[in-house]
């Protein structure tokens, strides 16, 4: 058996490999906040809301100021606002409206996995009953934003219930939402500040 001498200051130092992550943008977090929608720049609005609207309930407050300002941008900018009437749909179609596009947004069943801080038991429906106002009783805007696969929609609770339990109302209407989005994305919308 020969033994080879093997001259350690003559080898070439191990080459460590580093795996170094490289992304052009950070991953979006699951869990977003209505309050930073004013960072964010709207791609679409869409408005559903029937003429038979009851606005003796809380989460119709303000309605009429923000259907007029929807209306009003509606006609600057067709291609970003949409106002549907929704008088002659029915509670099957109000219904599905809820399960397909606005139940998910609040919880993180959403495709995408992510949602916004919000509720809407006891805002959109009942609990034995959930989505039975929507489109109906109580009108309900779609916001979608260029930055996010998730729309936000109002009227919706703050859903870790801390406003209630400080004896406020923890309720956001279409109005408060509107008032939340940048200066500059409401003047370009409604031609003013909200």
């Amino acid at each position: 058996m020969t033994s080879e001498k093997v001259d350690l200051a003559s080898e070439q130092p191990r080459r460590r490999t580093t795996f170094v992550r490289q992304s052009v943008m950070p991953a979006p977090r699951k869990l977003r906040k209505v309050s930073e929608i004013g960072a964010l720049r709207v791609e679409r609005l869409d408005l559903v809301a029937s003429t038979s609207w009851l606005p003796e309930l809380p989460e119709n407050a303000g309605f009429e100021e923000a259907r007029s300002l929807l209306a009003e941008a509606s006609e600057r900018r067709p291609e970003a606002v949409e106002l549907q009437n929704t008088s002659d749909w029915t509670e099957e179609r109000c219904l599905k409206l809820y399960a397909e596009k606005i139940r998910a947004t609040g919880t993180p069943a959403h495709p995408t996995g992510m949602n916004w801080d919000y509720r809407f038991s006891g805002v959109l429906g009942t609990r034995s009953r959930p989505g039975c106002y929507v489109a109906r009783d109580v009108s309900v805007l779609a916001a979608q934003f260029v930055e996010l696969p998730v729309p936000l929609v109002a009227p919706h609770a703050d859903w870790r219930r801390v406003a209630r339990e400080r004896g406020s109302d923890d309720r956001r209407t279409i109005l408060d939402t509107l008032k939340l989005l940048a200066e500059d994305e409401q003047r370009r919308l409604f031609g003013r500040l909200v």
